[in-house]
């Protein structure tokens, strides 16, 4: 196992560890689903690369990475858009992610 997989999936699991107790113990539900969502993908993909099992790891990664952890940042600690700019924000963040997900190249 080399070094960038054990950070990996140190963490993603602290991602969805830390997600899950926020989703018990707070307001931030959102958040805390995205960030365990974020989590449990990385730590799919990372089984997928150590198990060898296919080329969906960088899609896994990427749905992490660029749309379930940012969305987590975004809307925490609610997703409540007060403001114009809360929801324009948030719409940006989604878009990009899907863009990056299903366009690797970009």
């Amino acid at each position: 196992m080399s070094a960038e997989l054990l950070v990996t999936i140190v963490f993603g699991l602290s991602a969805a560890v830390s997600g899950w107790f926020v989703v018990h113990g707070s307001r931030a539900r959102w958040s805390a689903v995205a960030l365990m969502l974020g989590g449990g993908l990385t730590l799919a993909g990372c089984a997928i690369v150590q198990l060898d099992a296919g080329d969906v790891a960088p899609t896994l990664f990427r749905l992490a990475g660029c749309l379930a952890l940012p969305v987590a940042l975004v809307v925490y600690p609610r997703a409540r858009w007060s403001d114009p700019l809360s929801f324009v924000l948030t719409t940006v963040v989604i878009a990009a992610g899907c863009v990056c997900v299903t366009w690797p190249a970009s």
